[in-house]
C-alpha cells in the first residue's frame, strides 16, 4: 500500500509505561512523512523470558513460581496501564487481568500434566505481546490518532511448526488486504502483536524469539508497505560490538544480503529471517533508535550493482563447540549429520564438508553439544564399527568470528589479509569455515580470543573510519 510504513517497536522501546508513551509520540511524528503506518509491538523487555522460564517451572511442578511470575507480569502491565492513564485505563486493566489469568490457568495445566510440549509453550509465550499490544494501542490514541489493537493470529497464516513456525504467504496476504488496509484507508493505526501467528485452524504459533522484526516482514510485503521501520535501542548496525569496539560506528546502508548474515552470525540488532520477505518484496527495512530518533540509523536494501567488494562489519559469536565427523564418510554423511542434529532440535549455527564428505563440522551452541555427540554416535554406529568414521571429536569454548561483507568469500585478498593480521598476533585459528557463506569469512577460535580478533580486524579492515580517508571501505 503506498505511503505505508510498517514500525515495530523492540522489547526495549516498550520497556514501561514511559517508553510506551514515547513510542506513541514517535508514531504520531512519524506519520508526517508517512500517509499511513502500522505497528507492530513487541513484548515489554523481560516479559517472553519471565513467561518462558514460568512454564517450565510449571512442568517441573513448581507451581509456586509460575504464581510469582503472574503477580510480577500482573504488577508490572498494571503500573504501565497506571502511567498511560486517561479514559481507557480501566479497559486496559481489564484486559490485563484476563491475560494474565489465562497464564495461570495455562500453568496449572502444565503442572497438572507435567509436560510442556511446545504447542502449549507457543500459548504461553504468546501472552506477552498480548498484553502489550493494547498498552501501545492505547499511546498511540494518547498521542491524538485513532489506533485499533489486533492479534496477530487472524492475520499471520503458518504452518505447524511450534516455536519457529513460518508464514504461508498467500492466505496471510488475504487476510491482511481483508483487514489492515481498509483500517488504513480509514486512517487508524493498526497495532499489532508481534512473534506470533497461527495455523489454519487458528492454533496459535511463535515465528521464534525475536521474531517481532520477522512480523513487521512479513506484514509489510503482504500489504506491499513502503517500508519497513525496526524501532530499537541501538542506533543502528554497527561495525562491530560497541562493547568490545567503542570507536564503532553506525554502518548506514547494508544489503539483504549483509544484514541476514550479520544476525545469523550474532549481531541482535534483527532477526536472521526478516529480511527474506523484505528482499522478495524489494521493500527496505531501516533500523532507527527510539531513544535518538533523529539519527539516520542503518538502510537495508538491493545491493547497488557495481558496488565494491569490502568487508561492511566484523561480527562475533560466543558459546559455541565445534563437532568433527573425521574417516571415509561417502555421499549422504553431511546430509545425515544436518538431519541427525535438527532431530535433536539443535541449530548448526555453519557446517561444511569436504567434497568427499570424509570430514564434515558442525558449528553449535555448546549447551547442544552433547547432545547432539551422543545423536550423531547412534546415528552412525554402523559407521563407526566399520571404521568408515574414525570418530566424532568435539572442540568446545569455541567462538566464530567472521569479517562481513557481500561476495567477500571470493575475494582472495580479504581472507588472505584476514589471517595473515590474526597470525600476526598470535591468534590461534581451530577452522576456517570457507564457503559456508559467500558474504562472510567465518574463522573458529578460541573463546578467550574472540575480543581481541575482534579488534584485530576491525582495525585491519579500518573500519568506521570516514570514507575518504584512505579506508578500504
Amino acid at each position: 500500500m503506498k505511503g505505508t510504513v510498517v514500525m515495530k517497536f523492540g522489547g526495549t522501546s516498550v520497556g514501561d509505561g514511559e517508553r510506551i508513551l514515547g513510542a506513541g509520540e514517535l508514531v504520531g511524528r512519524s506519520l508526517k512523512a508517512a500517509s499511513a503506518c502500522v505497528v507492530v509491538a513487541s513484548a515489554m523487555a523481560g516479559v517472553t523470558d519471565l513467561l518462558i522460564g514460568a512454564a517450565e517451572a510449571a512442568a517441573h511442578h513448581e507451581l509456586a513460581r509460575a504464581e510469582a511470575a503472574a503477580e510480577v507480569l500482573r504488577e508490572r502491565h498494571l503500573a504501565t496501564a497506571e502511567t498511560i492513564g486517561g479514559k481507557e485505563k480501566g479497559k486496559l486493566e481489564e484486559t490485563i487481568e484476563t491475560l494474565v489469568s489465562r497464564f495461570l490457568t495455562l500453568c496449572r495445566a502444565i503442572d497438572a500434566l507435567g509436560e510442556l510440549t511446545p504447542r502449549t509453550m507457543d500459548a504461553v509465550a504468546s501472552l506477552g505481546e498480548r498484553l502489550s499490544a493494547p498498552l501501545v494501542a492505547a499511546a498511540v490514541r494518547r498521542a491524538g490518532l485513532r489506533a485499533r489493537a489486533l492479534d496477530a493470529s487472524s492475520l499471520i497464516v503458518t504452518d505447524e511448526r511450534f516455536g519457529a513456525a513460518s508464514p504461508l504467504m498467500e492466505p496471510t496476504r488475504e487476510r491482511c488486504r481483508a483487514v489492515l488496509v481498509p483500517l488504513l484507508a480509514e486512517g487508524v493505526v493498526p497495532v499489532v502483536t508481534g512473534f506470533i501467528g497461527a495455523t489454519r485452524e487458528g492454533i496459535t504459533t511463535t515465528l521464534g524469539r525475536g521474531g517481532s522484526d520477522y512480523s513487521a516482514a512479513i506484514l509489510g510485503a503482504a500489504i506491499e508497505a513502503e517500508a519497513i521501520w525496526i524501532w530499537t535501542d541501538v542506533p543502528g548496525v554497527m561495525t562491530a560490538d560497541p562493547r568490545v569496539i567503542p570507536e564503532a560506528t553506525t554502518v548506514p546502508v547494508l544489503s539483504y544480503a549483509e544484514a541476514v548474515e550479520l544476525a545469523h552470525l550474532g549481531a541482535k540488532v534483527i532477526y536472521p529471517k526478516t529480511a527474506l520477505p523484505a528482499e522478495e518484496a524489494g521493500i527496505p527495512i531501516r533500523i532507527r533508535c527510539t531513544f535518538r530518533p533523529e539519527g539516520p540509523g542503518t538502510l537495508i536494501r538491493s545491493r547497488p550493482e557495481g558496488a565494491p567488494t569490502t568487508v561492511r562489519a566484523v561480527v562475533c559469536r560466543k558459546g559455541l563447540s565445534l563437532l568433527r565427523l573425521a574417516g571415509k564418510g561417502g555421499p549422504g554423511t553431511a546430509a545425515r549429520a544436518f538431519a541427525t542434529a535438527a532431530e535433536v532440535g539443535a541449530e548448526a549455527i555453519l557446517g561444511t564438508h569436504s567434497t568427499s564428505e570424509q570430514n564434515i563440522c558442525l558449528l553449535l551452541c555448546r549447551k547442544d553439544s552433547e547432545r547432539v555427540r551422543i545423536a550423531l554416535t547412534q546415528a552412525f554406529a554402523a559407521e563407526l564399527g566399520r571404521g568408515e568414521i574414525n570418530e566424532i571429536e568435539v572442540w568446545d569454548d569455541l567462538a566464530v568470528v567472521a569479517p562481513v561483507g557481500e561476495g567477500i568469500a571470493s575475494e582472495p585478498r580479504i581472507a588472505a589479509e584476514a589471517l595473515l593480521a590474526l597470525g600476526e598476533r598470535d591468534v590461534e585459528i581451530l577452522s576456517i569455515l570457507h564457503g559456508a557463506s559467500p558474504h562472510s569469512l567465518p574463522l573458529v577460535i578460541p573463546e578467550s580470543a574472540a575480543d581481541d580478533a575482534v579488534r584485530i580486524l576491525h582495525r585491519h579492515f579500518r573500519l568506521g573510519e570516514p570514507v575518504g580517508t584512505g579506508s578500504r571501505r
